[in-house]
């Protein structure tokens, strides 16, 4: 038989040509999936006993125990940053807003005398064309 192996996600699986009798079963070496172990409680493959899968199993378990310890740290670490961020961002967003109300206040100001400028403007001009009005009318 034609053995090929091919790797998928680091874990490597080898197909054969045919299943024989020697494969069909669970362990058997020249099948498909023969390399495998089986997951089915009490199946014991390549001379290993129940301990030592249960071992290798707490293993990794604690393995992704570790791991996933060590992303929550990730995160807390990651969030408290985020806090003081946005702690320092909601001071960058009250000095914004104090430059606004400031820069309001000045171009309000600027408006307010200009308006002002142009009623004491029209205002004289009213008067100036109301005193002659005035005067023509006396000299009449």
């Amino acid at each position: 038989m034609a053995s090929h192996r091919n790797t998928i996600f680091g874990t490597q699986i080898s197909s054969g040509a045919g299943v024989g009798a020697a494969g069909a079963g669970h362990g058997g070496g020249g099948g498909y999936g023969g390399g495998r172990q089986s997951m089915a409680p009490g199946a014991s493959t390549s001379g290993q006993n129940g301990a030592a899968v249960k071992a290798r199993q707490i293993s990794q378990l604690h393995a992704q125990l570790t791991q996933l310890s060590n992303n929550l740290a990730d995160t807390e670490n990651l969030l408290r940053m985020t806090s003081v961020q946005a702690e320092c961002m909601r001071g960058l967003g009250s000095w914004h807003g104090g430059l606004f109300m400031a820069a309001s206040k000045v171009l309000g100001e600027e408006s307010v005398q200009s308006v002002q400028a142009q009623q004491v403007q029209v205002e004289q001009q009213q008067q100036q064309a109301g005193g002659q009005g005035g005067q023509g009318g006396q000299q009449r």
